[in-house]
């Protein structure tokens, strides 16, 4: 909050018109302005203090002189009326500076009072030192005659203004300390005189300018001050003050969206007398600043004046009135116990912090006993305490609660004899919240972290830990029995909620804590967790307490935890960013500098010997000196009692009795006991502990040392002094350690003080170190003289009955009992003693619960008897149900009207009539009938219930209704009919009879004729035949179409049951069915003609006729049924439908298999939507509508099933609820089990169709390539003819299996199925898949055609399958580099699937060759590369990537050598297997057809069409050879001849392992293609084939080898090939002159003529095989021109081109993009690629020059433009703008010149024809002319 903001209520304002000077008023001075009575004289008054403000002091005659010992100053008014003033100094607020002001002392007419004010001021005048009476002398008057004050430098606080030199009586100086110090001072403002003069009660008095810090700080902050030092009220300053803040300035809340007027703030501390004393002192303030803003009249104060008699007896009997225990549910009983019920009017909310924690249970709705972890400790045998179980099963909170008074009481004792003699319980104590707050995140340390934890910090256990740890667990162990708990174990309780869930949406923007040191960190740190939004925290505490005996709370702990708060709020809230600020109030208003000096040097020593057991602050004083403490010594040896001097005397009034504000503090009760003995009641007489949080004028500290267990151990305090270090015994903390209690016990005592402190012992010789200690220090009197021992009694003092009075209401309400006993007894307030006296009795009997249970209801009986005395009957009840006198407590709450409380005493005392009578007296008729349902009572509870029927809540009049009328049912007609009378409606006693009973409901429903009712019961309940027949009698179309629904759902239960194989059926299962059927058909005859055309009737029609055809097993028309519903988009009727189908028994037909696969596919697809890990609600109800589940009635998270459904018998094991026929399950555990039958039904059928495909020939079987040749009666293959259209449905339909299989990834991967059940089966069919049907064989077993097509017709799951299959399988970890036959299968899927990534995987497993350098011998399948050892399978990768990349001679190269390899090392290289030694032919035609593409000249070759569309589908560039591509004359006849020898040498392999397979016959093709295509090699050709028939056996390949020519072979080849219309000999023949094979045109050989690859797409189309659809290559040919991100692994793969005999690119090489400005616009792969096609296309063209205009630029520009947007297929401004980046500049150069060389040549060309024609006779020249000619067709080429 803003400083400027924090202003206090009665702050000087601009506005008041007042002089320079601060006038301050006395207490004495309010006092008496209270008392004028007369407005003229207020006003005479306020006109003075006006004009002594003003300075104007001789102007106004002002300073009369009233006294010559100090300068104090009289103002005459009429009537004797005086102003007594006078000039000091000190701190202002209204200019925030130390400055001179002016103090008004009186202002009365009593001139006896004026006089002796002016001599106390005199007295006062003595003790002022030189410097402050300099600075308190005035100014000279200015021109005008103004006096103006001085003002000084900040640091004038800090200097001392009285002196302690002057010699003065004890009394006289307690004097100056009352006028100096407690004297309140209020500054004089406007708004404080308006206040004051019409009752203003409180008043913001003058306070110093720390203080004025604390109040105006903005953070968060910690004030620590003892008792006396101003920090309650900084708080109580700083609330109003932004309370009132907030209220004018109405500003908002850093969270608000909208102004809020009141400023929500929370006052919390311990006590309720404290809490009670803060609300009351805020109130008060707060009505005087609300008197202050009224409007002063005269009028209003003529009232004033007549009521001022009236308030003040108000005020006097509002500050009498005490404040009893229980009254703290009477002072908070407006505060809801839950802070979500807050509203803006409850705040500013004062509260303790008892109620703090009822607040935060009723807010989490959490029981604490409960809550609490209850360690499981196994030592049984240990014996342990155990409270009596009167009070372990008390209910009452305090029984359990357990404090440090009930530890001492309870707990200690029974810890262990050897721990109580060696150990101080307090300390004990303190270290258990040590051990238990520590860690919050944990409920206590762990023995292992308390051994580790500081013990610098919390030292006095430092060497016994393990000790003091087994006490502690065996305190949690007799909390945990007992079922006690502790503060702490309730804060953590609390703070483990607050952790998961937080307050909602209450803001609290400022929260104070007042008296601190009272909670744990514990508790701290909860307050910080729910109040993280807070805008600030404002702490207060007590140093004097924090150190008391059982206090383990440090305020660097609360300072910690509170920056820690804010820093974690930083990311949190922006406007937190300062750290919360310390200060510390040591300037006492109480106590003199007498007592607070001891004090501190209490303080030192403690800080000496355990420098970390406190917090370090500075000392506290006083500005005036006061008595020294005194020691009084050896009364003893003189034989003289020193309380024989209270005593002496027989005459009453010879018995010197200490006052109502002495006391004497004894060490502890048994001290404590023996003094009363002696003394009776002539003093308080209090244990330390006790007088925590008191303060008395004197104290008596009697024999503290002499009873001390340190003992001799004092001794050591004489080493804190420098000249008796070296004589006394050295420090050690494992022997010294109690001095730590010890010394905090004398702070506690000594603090209680505020004027005197006698320390009186018997036995001088322990406390003689501590009193030498002090004498050096010059802080005490000693006394040694019997004489002035004497004297003492001289300081007693005899209070009257009213200051006895006032302690005990003091003590009364700090619930000190006794002591207020001994008060009222003293004070002769018998009423107040009596009560007093029922409280302690209550107290002492709360004490002891722990004795035998007579004792204990005899001792709460007593102080219910003392209650009931005192007229207090809830304080009675309260005892007699502490007792367990329940009876009686009920009388006694009885007698002060609570019945509820009443009824409830009297129900646990099973006084059942008596308990309803109370609880119908309080109004609470629910439970008066319960009391009277359990004494029978039934007429009275009918009489009740219809009397009060509206004050009863519906649901429990049912119930008791319900109750009573079983009662009655069997036994009385006529009271049964009462009871039912009870419900005047019929819809009422409808309602009342569903919750009865179903029978009486349903002849309730007959008889009234409400069938519809009676259905819907029927239904609720399972029974849907009855519900049907119950809604035929409506004889309406809506109830007709819900009976037939009805029925069908049965049928739809039975048929699920049928369909699943997994489901033991019953035998009468189908006769089930037909009676349900049967009865169906009875009932369709009710529908009207208008029912009966709707769209519904005509769905549940063909469902009836569904199943029907089911029981009758016509196939047919289940499969209409599911045409049917898959064209209404029915989708569970077709679900079940296709179940049926599937049941039906399994034919293995191709069409019938085909037709089974495409159900399952649309089965599958049916329920993928529910196999997914996230589905809709929609989803989920459509499943649910499949297996027959049904919503339960608002419960949304429930489903039903009937109980002999598929469900009902799979979730047998889930607790199930049941409703009749229904079964209820859980919607998670009913979804589960969904899906779970789904994926086992799916995966049961795909395993069926698994199992059952390995006979059906089209799929399971490899086709016989002998066919009718094949004689072997027993020979597993399948016999078909091969034509396009058999292989294409046999192909199509192991494509469909395929597909199927591949279905289990869909619930594989929704983690319905694992790896195990599928992989395995998917790998079986991708194997069989390509082995069977898609490696190519021979023209009669395979078609490329039908191969690709159907392979592009695969869904891309499936596609992905395969390629998933090969990465992980073939190329997995179980790839070897010596398995050719692998790397061969995976070359040729990737391409047939058109994978180059697949490719590039095959060339990095490839690349990844393991160390072999260190190698003698090179192994197998490896060879040299320069120094490197590569992989031989390598060139199988670059084989086809240069391919790709348009290297043809460089692929050829690599396959040349890879096949040489494999021949030469066939066995070790694994190729001598059937389908290996088809891929290395494969592989064989593949590099021999782009030999012949690369031949010199122009392409026309003649190749067979299956080559084309197993190789070159993808890329037909190798039939366009340029000058990098293509043989000179000498290497192709080489790569020929190369070609030829292998695949001789491959002949003779395979006809040695295979003699008879269609592989030899390629290899006899594919020689007779070398032959056909290069005529040099015909004679080798046949001269081969002669060796081969007379070598070998040639059944197959005969009239192959028996030819003689070569064109008889063509004629051969054609014929074999286009037998069965699977492949043909096709001429492919650039159009760039006549083609060698012309004359095969005979023979039906087709040419593939072309000028381009789109022309080459084209010609192919019009020569393939058509399988009904559409062309094969057309397919192919719409992406020729594509190439995908891929194709950069081709350019990218080889590492080191120079070692694959590739030529190193130069600079042309570099992509064209690379000279563009900008190449980061070059973003996408289609710009990338499309650079590629530009930088092939003109690789070879020169440098760029300057650009070159021509009329052929726009032409160039825009078809290029095109080619290059058609490539990326972008048509965007984007794509222009980067391939202007492209084709500008001289990229457009160079096209244009070679386009103008390319015309040149044509006419070069054309000549030269003509030259040819001319020349036609002259051989030579022709020559030379085809010479040019064909040099120049090769560079039209390029």
């Amino acid at each position: 909050m803003d400083e400027r903001l924090l202003r206090l209520p009665f702050e000087f304002d601009e506005n008041d018109k007042l002089g320079s000077w601060d006038v301050l008023l006395s207490e004495d001075a309010i006092k008496d302005m209270r008392q004028l009575e007369s407005a003229s004289v207020i006003n005479a008054v306020i006109k003075e203090l006006v004009h002594i403000s003003s300075g104007a002091w001789d102007k106004h005659g002002l300073r009369d002189v009233q006294s010559d010992a100090a300068p104090v100053y009289e103002v005459k008014l009429f009537d004797n009326l005086t102003i007594l003033w006078q000039v000091d100094c000190g701190f202002s607020v209204r200019s925030n500076r130390f400055m001179q002001l002016v103090k008004i002392w009186a202002v009365t007419a009593n001139q006896e009072q004026v006089n002796k004010k002016s001599e106390n001021i005199s007295m006062v005048y003595q003790f002022c030192n030189a410097a402050h009476m300099h600075r308190c002398t005035v100014q000279q008057a200015g021109n005008r005659g103004i006096i103006l004050p001085k003002v000084f430098d900040d640091e004038e606080e800090m200097v001392t203004k009285y002196t302690s030199e002057v010699n003065m009586d004890e009394e006289k100086l307690l004097e100056v300390h009352k006028m100096l110090i407690t004297n309140k001072f209020t500054p004089l403002s406007k708004s404080l005189l308006n206040s004051l003069v019409i009752g203003g009660l409180e008043f913001t008095f003058q306070i110093s300018k720390k203080e004025y810090e604390i109040i105006t700080n903005p953070t968060s902050a910690i004030v620590i001050g003892r008792s006396g030092t101003g920090k309650t009220t900084c708080i109580v300053y700083r609330l109003i003050a932004s309370h009132l803040a907030k209220r004018l300035y109405k500003t908002p809340s850093w969270h608000a969206n909208e102004e809020n007027v009141r400023r929500r703030q929370i006052f919390i501390t311990v006590s309720t007398n404290l809490c009670s004393r803060v609300k009351e002192y805020f109130n008060r303030l707060q009505k005087s600043v609300d008197l202050a803003g009224k409007k002063l009249s005269e009028a209003l104060f003529n009232e004033y004046i007549r009521n001022k008699a009236g308030n003040a007896i108000a005020v006097e009997l509002i500050n009498n009135t005490m404040l009893e225990e229980a009254d703290e549910e009477n002072v908070l009983g407006n505060i809801p116990n839950s802070f979500r019920q807050l509203t803006d009017d409850h705040f500013p909310l004062f509260i303790t912090y008892g109620k703090f924690m009822k607040m935060l249970q009723g807010t989490y709705g959490i029981d604490i006993q409960k809550l609490i972890p209850r360690p499981d400790f196994k030592d049984e045998n240990e014996p342990v305490y155990r409270v009596p179980s009167f009070l372990k099963n008390s209910k009452a909170s305090w029984a359990h609660f357990v404090n440090y008074n009930i530890f001492q009481k309870r707990y200690w004792p029974h810890l262990g004899d050897l721990y109580r003699n060696t150990l101080d319980c307090s300390l004990v104590y303190a270290e258990f919240s040590v051990i238990k707050s520590s860690n919050l995140e944990e409920d206590y340390l762990s023995r292992v972290d308390y051994r580790e934890f500081s013990t610098r910090k919390y030292s006095v256990f430092r060497y016994n830990r393990d000790t003091v740890y087994n006490l502690f667990l065996r305190y949690e162990k007799m909390k945990a029995r007992n079922n006690d708990y502790d503060s702490n174990d309730r804060a953590l309780a609390v703070l483990r909620c607050a952790r998961t869930e937080d307050l909602g949406d209450l803001h609290i923007d400022e929260v104070y804590i007042d008296e601190c040191q009272d909670n744990s960190v514990t508790d701290f740190a909860l307050i910080l967790k729910l109040f993280n939004n807070a805008d600030n925290i404002f702490v207060a505490g007590d140093i004097a307490q924090c150190i008391a005996p059982g206090s383990s709370f440090r305020f660097q702990d609360i300072s910690y935890l509170m920056h820690k708060w804010e820093r974690e709020r930083i990311h949190q809230r922006p406007l937190s960013k300062r750290d919360p600020k310390k200060f510390e109030l040591n300037v006492n208003y109480r106590s003199h500098n007498g007592i607070l000096r001891l004090a501190s040097s209490v303080i030192d020593l403690i800080l000496f010997f355990f420098p970390d057991a406190i917090d370090r602050l500075s000392s506290e004083h006083s500005d005036v000196c006061g008595p020294k403490p005194v020691i009084y010594k050896n009364f003893l040896q003189e034989k003289t009692d020193l309380f024989k001097i209270f005593c002496a005397g027989e005459r009453i009034d010879d018995k010197i009795e200490f006052g109502a504000e002495q006391v004497i503090i004894v060490r502890d009760d048994e001290a404590k006991q023996n003094l009363r003995g002696k003394i009776g009641d002539a003093g308080l007489v209090m244990t330390v502990f006790e007088t925590k949080g008191m303060e008395f004028n004197d104290v008596l500290l009697y024999n503290f040392f002499t009873d001390s267990p340190a003992c001799l151990k004092w001794r050591v305090v004489l080493s804190a002094l420098d000249n008796y270090a070296d004589r006394t015994q050295s420090f050690s903390h494992e022997k010294h350690y109690i001095l730590s209690s010890e010394l905090k016990n004398l702070y506690v005592a000594i603090t209680r003080a505020r004027q005197h402190v006698w320390i009186f012992e018997e036995d001088p010789g322990p406390i003689h170190p501590i009193q030498r200690y002090w004498e050096h220090h010059e802080l005490v009197k000693v006394t040694y003289d019997l004489n002035e021992i004497s004297t003492l009694t001289t300081l007693v003092k005899k209070s009257n009955s009213y200051d006895w009075d006032r302690q005990g209401k003091n003590f009364f309400e700090q619930q000190k009992y006794d002591q207020a006993m001994i008060c009222f007894r003293k004070g002769g307030n018998e009423e107040r003693h009596k009560l007093a006296e029922a409280y302690y009795l209550q107290q002492r009997a709360r004490l002891h619960i722990d004795s035998d249970s007579d004792t204990v209801r005899n001792n709460f009986k007593k102080a219910a008897e003392a209650f009931d005395k005192c007229n207090r009957w809830a304080q009675e009840a309260l005892c007699y149900q502490d007792g367990g006198m329940h009876a009686e407590a009920g009388k006694a709450y009885s007698k002060c009207k609570m019945f509820d409380h009443a009824a409830d005493c009297y129900f646990q005392a099973s006084m059942w009539t008596a308990a309803g009578d109370s609880y119908k007296m309080a109004k609470k008729y629910s439970d008066a009938i319960d009391a009277y349902k359990r004494c029978n009572q039934y007429e009275t509870i009918i009489n009740l219930m219809k009397r009060h029927r509206q004050e009863i809540s519906k649901e429990l009049l049912l119930e008791n209704v319900h109750h009573v009328y079983d009662h009655y049912r069997l036994k009385n007609e006529k009271m049964k009919e009462q009871t039912l009378a009870i419900l005047p409606t019929q819809e009422e006693q409808i309602e009342f009879l569903k919750t009865y009973g179903l029978n009486d409901l349903l002849e309730f429903y007959e008889g009234k004729c409400m069938f519809r009712d009676a259905a819907r019961l029927h239904h609720s309940i399972g029974k849907l035949e009855d519900a049907a027949d119950m809604l035929i009698r409506t004889k309406s179309d809506g109830d007709v179409l819900e009976a037939l629904q009805c029925l069908l759902h049965l049928c739809r239960v039975s048929i699920l049951r049928k369909t699943m194989p997994d489901i033991i059926t019953s035998t009468n299962n189908s006769q089930v069915l037909r009676d349900l059927l049967s009865k169906i058909n009875r009932i369709q005859q009710l529908g009207s003609q208008k029912l009966k055309r709707s769209e519904q009737w005509k769905i549940l029609t063909e469902e009836i006729k569904l199943y029907s055809a089911y029981l009758d097993g016509n196939f047919g028309r289940v499969d209409q049924c599911i045409q049917f519903f898959r064209e209404c988009k029915e989708f569970i009727a077709e679900f079940r439908a296709i179940s049926i189908w599937l049941n039906f028994q399994l034919n293995l037909r191709a069409d019938y298999w085909r037709q089974r696969l495409q159900h399952l596919l649309r089965l599958v697809e049916l329920i993928s939507p529910f196999t997914k890990s996230t589905r809709s609600d929609e989803i989920c109800k459509d499943f649910e509508q499949m297996f027959c589940v049904s919503t339960v009635e608002n419960r949304p998270s429930w489903r039903k099933t009937l109980s002999d459904s598929l469900l009902a018998n799979k979730l047998n094991d889930k607790n199930a609820e049941s409703e009749g026929e229904w079964h209820i399950y859980k919607s998670k555990d009913v979804h589960g089990t969904m899906l779970q039958s789904l994926v086992g039904y799916i995966y049961r059928l795909i395993r069926e169709v698994d199992i059952s495909s390995k006979d059906i020939p089209d799929i399971g079987f490899p086709i016989c390539d002998r066919n009718k040749l094949c004689q072997g009666n027993n020979c597993r293959k399948h016999h078909v003819y091969p034509t396009p259209t058999s292989l294409y449905g046999r192909l199509s339909l192991a494509c469909l299996q395929y597909t199927v299989v591949r279905q289990l990834d869909v619930l594989r991967e929704n983690n319905c199925l694992n790896d195990g059940q599928v992989l395995g089966l998917q790998r079986k069919w991708t194997e069989k898949l390509i082995t069977l049907h898609i490696r190519y064989q021979s023209p009669q077993t395979s078609c490329p055609e039908v191969t690709h097509w159907v392979i592009d017709e695969l869904s891309e799951h499936a596609r992905n399958g395969i390629i998933g299959i090969a990465y992980t399988k073939w190329l997995g970890v179980d790839f070897k580099f010596s398995d050719f036959a692998n790397m061969l299968k995976c070359i040729f899927v990737f391409q047939q699937l058109r994978d180059r990534n697949g490719i590039g995987k095959f060339h990095e497993v490839v690349s990844k060759t393991p160390d072999l350098n260190n190698l003698l011998l090179l192994p197998i399948c490896f060879e040299y590369k320069g120094r490197k050892i590569v992989a031989v399978g390598k060139r199988l990768s670059l084989f086809m990537q240069f391919f790709y990349s348009n290297k043809t001679i460089h692929a050829i190269r690599n396959a040349t050598t890879f096949i040489d390899y494999a021949i030469s090392n066939a066995e070790s290289v694994n190729i001598v297997q059937l389908d290996a030694l088809g891929d290395l032919v494969s592989l064989m035609e593949f590099a021999t057809s782009l030999v012949f593409a690369a031949r010199p000249g122009y392409c026309d070759s003649c190749l067979p069409r299956s080559y084309l569309i197993n190789y070159y589908r993808d890329n037909a560039y190798p039939f366009f050879p340029n000058q990098g591509n293509q043989y000179n004359t000498v290497n192709y006849h080489n790569a020929i001849n190369n070609a030829f020898n292998q695949a001789q040498q491959l002949f003779h392999l395979i006809y040695k392992f295979q003699p008879y397979s269609p592989t030899v016959v390629r290899l006899i093709r594919l020689l007779v293609l070398i032959g056909l295509n290069e005529c040099t090699f015909e004679s080798p050709v046949l001269k081969l084939f002669t060796d081969i028939r007379n070598q070998y056996s040639c059944v197959e390949f005969r009239g192959y080898v028996m030819a003689d020519n070569m064109t008889y072979l063509a004629r051969i080849l054609a014929n074999d090939l286009k037998a069965t219309g699977c492949d043909s000999l096709v001429i492919i023949h650039n159009s760039c002159g006549p083609s060698r094979f012309r004359g095969l045109n005979i023979y039906d050989v087709k040419m593939l003529s072309y000028n381009s690859v789109a022309g080459f797409y084209s010609s192919l189309d019009k020569i393939v095989s058509r399988v009904g659809k559409t062309s094969v290559v057309n397919k192919f040919s719409q992406h020729a021109d594509e190439i995908n991100e891929s194709d950069k692994s081709i350019y990218t793969a080889c590492e080191n081109p120079a070692e694959m005999d590739l030529p190193q690119a130069d600079e042309s090489d570099k992509p064209i993009y690379a000279a563009c400005e900008n190449p980061a616009e070059m973003d996408s792969p289609q710009a990338d690629e499309a650079a590629r096609k530009i930088q092939a296309w003109f690789r070879q063209a020169q440098k760029s020059r300057k650009l070159c205009y021509d009329i052929i630029f726009n032409k160039i520009y825009n078809d290029m433009l095109s080619f290059c947007q058609i490539v990326t297929r972008e048509n965007n401004a984007r794509s222009v703008y980067k391939y202007n980046i492209l084709l500008r500049g001289p990229v457009v150069e160079v096209i244009m010149k070679l386009i103008k060389l390319r015309r040149r040549i044509l006419t070069i060309k054309n000549e030269l024809q003509e030259a040819i024609n001319n020349y036609s006779s002259d051989i030579a020249e022709v020559k030379r002319c085809l010479e040019a000619q064909k040099f120049v067709d090769i560079n039209l080429a390029f």
